[in-house]
């Protein structure tokens, strides 16, 4: 199930976010794209990043490749937008990548402190 819903937030990163970018840079003009640029790398990016991030922390040892997939899979969906290839969002992939990877680690140390807190409690 897990895996299942990891997919499927990849497939609509990759399908639906750079179509969606793709379309709405086709029909607006250059001003107003650059405004669209910023709210896709300053708002929705990290937002998905962050949700991966913390869906794979639910169980790293079986989902740790999805903040890495995601990270990948950035680059050519602002290829698309783009149509050029612009080095500097490299910078941005690493970063989205350091941040799921951190959200991923949150999560699952919360997760170990909520089970560790659990046991505790059946054992008194």
């Amino acid at each position: 199930m897990k895996k299942l819903l990891i997919c499927l937030g990849i497939f609509l990163l990759a399908i639906v976010l750079c179509p969606l970018g793709f379309v709405l840079l086709s029909q607006i003009g250059a001003w107003e794209g650059i405004g669209f640029i910023f709210i896709l790398n300053l708002l929705l990016y990290p937002i998905a990043f962050v949700g991966m991030g913390i869906v794979a922390g639910t169980d790293i040892k079986k989902l740790w490749f999805v903040p890495v997939a995601a990270s990948i899979l950035y680059l050519p969906a602002m290829w698309l937008i783009l149509r050029s290839l612009v080095i500097e969002f490299t910078v941005y992939a690493v970063i989205y990548l350091i941040v799921s990877v951190v959200a991923m680690l949150i999560t699952h140390s919360v997760i170990r402190m909520i089970r560790k807190g659990a046991s505790h409690e059946e054992k008194c």
